[in-house]
């Protein structure tokens, strides 16, 4: 079976991790709470950038051949990497809350669970017995 993509599917986790992260981030914000408004706002960024990233990394891996795999193969560990690093400088420098932080990082999970129970791939076959 190839592999495909859903754009749709996809548009709609970004939207998803968006709206997890800016609405409690705005919440945060307005009542003065910058270092958790910076938390949401820094790991809904990192995540939805993550997924983007991961998702180009991926298509050129499956296109490429010889070197080609090999550079992708490089970029998503250095992907990991630079992502800690980010985490890590955040972090030190107390520029955003740990656990907001957390929080917006694990707006992908929630994004892929909504999206799973609320838009199922299967929605319109008919249930077999």
């Amino acid at each position: 079976m190839p592999l495909r993509s859903n754009p749709v599917r996809l548009g709609r986790l970004r939207a998803w991790i968006l709206v997890l992260t800016l609405v409690p981030g705005a919440v945060a914000a307005i009542s003065g709470h910058s270092q958790t408004a910076a938390g949401f706002a820094a790991g809904g960024l990192i995540i939805l950038l993550n997924l983007l990233g991961t998702q180009r990394v991926v298509s050129r891996f499956l296109e490429g051949e010889g070197i080609e795999r090999a550079v992708a193969i490089l970029v998503w560990f250095g992907k990991f990497g630079l992502t800690a690093a980010v985490i890590l400088g955040l972090l030190h420098t107390r520029t955003v809350a740990p656990v907001a932080l957390l929080l917006g990082l694990a707006s992908l999970p929630a994004a892929l669970v909504f999206d799973i129970f609320l838009f199922p791939v299967n929605k319109g076959e008919a249930k077999k017995p």
